[in-house]
């Protein structure tokens, strides 16, 4: 497909989200019309436009045309090797929010990624490692129910997983423990908490520092040890997650007390 064409995608998509929202979308639509979404990847620089388009798509689902925004999804398939790691990125965001995202788009982002993963910077790795946990979920469900193949099960996304995790231990042992708490979740629920990062989260779990930690942070460590350790937890770690639930209690949702499984006490009774 020609650039011309993905450029005159860009700036349809452009102009159906800005009628709805204001200034920032008219100012991606004139930028697109002025330069084309892909002048600046191709002089190596960031794609602006592209990025800036997909951040518009991105925060407001439902108000761009599906069959639009099939053809402009379409008309980038053979760029997305020109397009920086932070627009892969946001990419997978954006889509993802506008449940756009199909199984063979997410798997030529994870490719590019995955191609470029060791130049990644520490936060692009946290974004991405969140955003690749919260589509495994996605992709469970509508692979199993459409009978399609799962796009993080690809040699390429294993890679990629891989490599986002390959210093989880280090991360866990010396992490501010109120930081850990959403990546430790992802790496759970990508199966990819080893032996050696299970020990470390379990020694801080134990540490006596639980007290000191949000309601949600306590909720997802626990139950990201609890994915990993299964439904009995070690006798050492029952004390501390029992006095941390008493003193962080009266702060809690019900939803974070009473979901099946993922209650802090239960599990620590067992």
């Amino acid at each position: 497909m020609s650039s011309d064409r993905s450029a005159c995608m860009a700036l349809r998509i452009a102009k159906a989200v800005g009628e709805s929202t204001g200034a920032t979308g008219r100012a991606i639509a004139i930028g697109s019309e002025r330069r084309g979404p892909f002048n600046s990847a191709l002089l190596g620089e960031k794609p602006l436009d592209l990025y800036g388009t997909l951040e518009v798509l991105g925060g407001h689902v439902g108000e761009v045309d599906p069959a639009t925004l099939e053809d402009f999804i379409e008309s980038l398939r053979f760029f997305w090797p020109l397009c920086s790691s932070q627009t892969l990125i946001k990419a997978l965001l954006a889509l993802g929010q506008a449940n756009a995202l199909d199984v063979g788009t997410c798997r030529l982002l994870l490719q590019q990624l995955e191609a470029r993963s060791e130049f990644l910077g520490r936060s692009d790795r946290e974004a991405l490692l969140l955003l690749l946990a919260l589509h495994k979920s996605s992709f469970d469900r509508s692979t199993a129910v459409l009978g399609l193949p799962h796009p993080l099960y690809d040699e390429a996304a294993k890679r990629l997983i891989k490599d986002l995790s390959r210093d989880a231990c280090g991360k866990i042992s010396s992490g501010p423990i109120e930081s850990l708490s959403r990546p430790v979740l992802a790496l759970a629920e990508l199966k990819v908490l080893d032996r050696r990062a299970l020990h470390a989260l379990t020694e801080r779990l134990v540490s006596g520092r639980l007290l000191s930690l949000s309601p949600s942070a306590f909720v997802s460590l626990v139950y990201a040890h609890r994915l990993v350790r299964g439904p009995v937890p070690l006798e050492k770690l029952r004390m501390p997650l029992c006095l941390a639930f008493g003193a962080l209690l009266h702060a809690m949702t019900a939803k974070q007390v009473g979901i099946p499984g993922r209650s802090p006490t239960k599990w620590a009774l067992k």
